[in-house]
């Protein structure tokens, strides 16, 4: 199920106009469904540790935090080295909306603690669109220890 929802997630992006991939258009319609479907099985994932393995609400946090910035923190470093790179090989592909550079060391920070995504505000992830659902994940984190209370 993971490896299709990624596939449909993959087809979505990869059919982006600006990225000539209008032949996918038709496979890559459904990758919002997929985020869905990415966003429920994490819940599965997060509410079996929390029955099976976290015996208080602090080992639950710690260990939900090391998976967090175990994919955040490698992200967001080669996210900043891949678009310098990209930025000098292929500029005209780092154009606006999709690329947002505008105050970096705030928008890492902002990235980094996981509230680039809050209220009224987006702190987008230089050219890392999908990087916005890790401040979700990292959020659901408040609300499921409530067994623990």
């Amino acid at each position: 199920m993971r490896l299709f929802a990624a596939l449909m997630v993959f087809f979505y992006h990869a059919s982006a106009e600006r990225l000539n991939g209008q032949w996918l258009s038709g496979i890559g319609s459904f990758g919002h469904d997929a985020v869905i479907v990415f966003f429920v099985l994490s819940g599965f994932v997060i509410a079996y540790i929390t029955n099976q393995r976290s015996s208080d609400i602090s080992s639950f946090i710690k260990s939900r935090l090391a998976r967090l910035y175990s994919v955040a923190i490698p992200a967001l470093l080669f996210t900043v080295v891949a678009d310098n790179v990209g930025i000098y090989l292929t500029p005209d592909i780092y154009l606006a909306p999709y690329y947002q550079d505008s105050y970096p060391l705030a928008r890492f920070v902002h990235n980094l603690f996981f509230i680039n995504e809050l209220w009224f505000t987006s702190w987008r992830a230089f050219s890392n669109g999908p990087f916005w659902s890790l401040s979700y994940e990292f959020f659901t984190m408040l609300y499921l220890p409530l067994p623990f209370i």
